[in-house]
């Protein structure tokens, strides 16, 4: 390869290092603003562009307030949150959109693993599903799961 090339090879490869620094640099910096900023300013602040833009999107799924109407159009942004990074809070927050829209049987599967990879969490996760199965409205609360839901708080509260 003659000089000149080389050459031109290392600034080409210096300035793409260089303009992936600058973007994964305001990406982090963005990421980390939204991540210790208070609840009612996160919202108002810049989302990253392209490096850390899952993460980020992952943490403002978990500030999303689910409801019955909701829940499907929530499902799909915390499964994939939930593969990103599988938290205990995230993990029943999932359950309880899937037993919302109609798929109980996915719902206690998932919350049912979480002894597996979480134990010490597992009442604190069952406590918050029954308060949130006892605030929805009876015609759109899923009965069986939120039974089985009150049952393992209990149990999991002794």
């Amino acid at each position: 390869m003659p000089r000149g090339a080389a050459v031109l090879a290392g600034v080409a490869l210096a300035g793409v290092a260089a303009a992936i620094l600058a973007t994964m640099w305001q990406d982090y910096r963005r990421a980390e603003a939204r991540e210790y900023a208070r609840a009612e300013r996160r919202a108002a602040l810049p989302m990253p562009n392209f490096w850390f833009r899952q993460a980020a999107a992952s943490d403002a799924i978990e500030e999303a307030k689910i409801t019955p109407e909701n829940a499907a159009q929530l499902l799909g942004a915390h499964i994939a949150a939930v593969h990103l990074l599988p938290t205990p809070a995230l993990i029943s927050r999932t359950a309880w959109l899937m037993a919302l829209t109609g798929d109980p049987v996915q719902a206690r599967a998932w919350l049912e693993r979480l002894r597996f990879y979480f134990a010490g969490d597992e009442a604190n996760q069952f406590a918050e599903l029954a308060r949130a199965c006892a605030e929805v409205d009876a015609a759109a609360r899923p009965r069986d799961f939120c039974d089985w839901v009150q049952l393992r708080a209990k149990h999991k509260a002794e």
